[in-house]
């Protein structure tokens, strides 16, 4: 497995695809779409110096990707690393390239999460982020108005 970057969110759509047939957005009334997402990515990446790491494997398909975020941090002087659309194979490979490209832009910390959303892969996360020795930060909750 390797991990490489790209700049063009395009790179990401197919695995974005994948991750509709696991999506559970109609468990928590949203409806989301692969636009959608783009979209939303889109934004991000205009918005926040950033790094689109794709991992690659030996075939080089895309089997992974995760998108991080230096934002401003109003509870530090250093911006916070953190990642939206963690998903795929290569978990740890890309946790590493975050945090290495997180310390290079001189960001204090990296913010992951673990959402139920992205199919029935929470708890892995959630054990994969215990077993890195993140902390738990916090915990989301949504319903309905």
């Amino acid at each position: 497995m390797k991990i490489r970057q790209t700049d063009d969110i395009e790179d990401l759509r197919p695995l974005f695809e994948r991750w509709m047939k696991q999506c559970n957005d109609k468990d928590f009334g949203l409806d989301i779409s692969i636009e959608g997402v783009m979209q939303d990515l889109d934004w991000w990446t205009q918005t926040f110096d950033h790094v689109l790491l794709l991992a690659v494997d030996d075939a080089d398909s895309i089997v992974g990707l995760m998108a991080v975020f230096a934002i401003p941090n109003h509870m530090s002087t250093k911006s916070l690393a953190i990642e939206k659309y963690w998903f795929g194979a290569g978990g740890l490979q890309l946790y590493r390239a975050a945090l290495s490209w997180a310390a290079e832009n001189g960001c204090g910390r990296f913010l992951a999460s673990a959402s139920r959303l992205a199919g029935d892969c929470h708890d892995r996360v959630a054990a994969l982020c215990k077993k890195l020795g993140m902390k738990h930060f916090e915990t989301t909750f949504i319903t309905e108005v």
